[in-house]
């Protein structure tokens, strides 16, 4: 997860209530206002925090997370007694520039996407020299570990999964949110040991835009090998940004690797094709042909005809209509392998770390028909 450990949203049910524009802090405690040199300037965090003084509303408990700007830690709400994460963000890692007004982007797209599976807002709060995000603790962590921990991963459990998410990211689409940030990282279960298939929740909006109107983005951020073809060209783009990462979860969840080589490297137009032809590796040739044409839907290099998140949620593979392989994923472990390396070579929060070793491919055809092809170097 960008800036953050992958532990940070625990478990937890929110106490809030809502106002005129959907959300408003639990109103538990009356707690004292008074000016807040830090957000003097910052008009967008005086928009999205309220000031208080957030000893008097919880207890700041042990830090179970850290990243380069902050800290997360569990906290205990006085008067109901219930324990939420939230991410503290000091004078020291105000200095950075830009943190504060993206502290306060990432609460107001939270505060727009109330959503069964986006981690949900509980309170955001200015005090003094700091900024207080309380948010409900998710216990279960990263979806990629619990598929490593699985082994396998059933078309069944990943259409569960990816129909969640994908109504998440219609709804949050809908609200005029674009998260540029999707990854399985960024991707966590509500509790360990969940009976049946999990529930997972989008986290971390720290890069998020919330748009006012239809307007295109232009900036160049996000993680390697979820990056859209539009923002390899440094090219406008619009929220079809997410929905390619969402492919790329999608073929990561079904296929055990990425689907394109992890490089953030510039682009023109006429290698975008060449570098994103859709192959499958040999172990995932028993994909269904519904799970194959979503997969083709999503990662379509041209934005204009990509799936929507709504279209994408009419498909009648995540719905339950078109037939799915009970062949599990069988690459565990590569999985494995994968996320051994990544623990022993740290990486940079938005850069994950390079992918094991060769796979052998091949090239979906239009018909579903595969033919043989070069070999990558993408495999987890």
């Amino acid at each position: 997860m960008s800036d953050l450990c992958a532990c940070w949203w625990p478990f937890g049910r929110r106490n809030s209530e809502r106002n005129s524009d959907g959300w408003s802090p639990s109103p538990l405690i009356q707690a004292r206002t008074k000016p807040i040199a830090i957000v003097q300037g910052s008009p967008l965090v005086e928009q999205a925090c309220r000031k208080a003084s957030f000893a008097a509303l919880y207890d700041l408990g042990p830090e179970i997370g850290s990243g380069s700007t902050s800290t997360v830690h569990k906290s205990t709400q006085k008067a109901s007694g219930k324990v939420f994460a939230t991410k503290v963000v000091s004078a020291a890692g105000l200095q950075t520039p830009g943190v504060a007004d993206q502290f306060a982007s990432e609460v107001l797209a939270l505060k727009r996407c109330r959503h069964p599976h986006v981690v949900s807002l509980e309170d955001a709060v200015v005090d003094e020299n700091k900024l207080y995000l309380v948010t409900e603790l998710l216990t279960g962590g990263e979806l990629f570990d619990y598929v490593v921990k699985r082994g396998t991963l059933g078309e069944d459990e990943a259409a569960s999964i990816l129909s969640d998410v994908g109504d998440a990211i219609r709804f949050m689409h809908d609200q005029g949110v674009i998260h540029r940030d999707l990854k399985p990282e960024n991707l966590l279960l509500a509790k360990e040991s969940p009976v049946g298939f999990p529930t997972v929740k989008i986290i971390d909006f720290g890069l998020s835009k919330a748009r006012q109107t239809r307007d295109v983005c232009a900036s160049f951020l996000g993680t390697r090998g979820y990056l859209a073809p539009e923002m390899l060209k440094r090219r406008t783009y619009s929220e079809a940004v997410d929905m390619w990462a969402f492919g790329v979860i999608a073929y990561v969840l079904l296929c055990g690797c990425l689907p394109f080589d992890d490089d953030a490297a510039r682009i023109n137009s006429p290698n975008a094709s060449k570098k994103f032809e859709l192959r499958f590796p040999s172990w995932a040739r028993g994909l269904s042909k519904g799970a194959r044409d979503l997969l083709a839907n999503l990662l379509q290099v041209d934005p204009r005809r990509r799936y929507t998140a709504a279209q994408c949620c009419r498909h009648p593979w995540l719905r339950g209509t078109a037939e799915r392989s009970s062949v599990p994923l069988s690459s565990p472990a590569m999985l494995g392998r994968r996320l051994a390396a990544a623990r022993a070579t740290p990486s940079p929060p938005s850069r994950p770390s390079s992918r094991a070793g060769p796979a052998d491919y091949a090239v979906l055809d239009n018909d579903g028909r595969a033919r043989p092809a070069s070999r990558r170097k993408n495999s987890f």
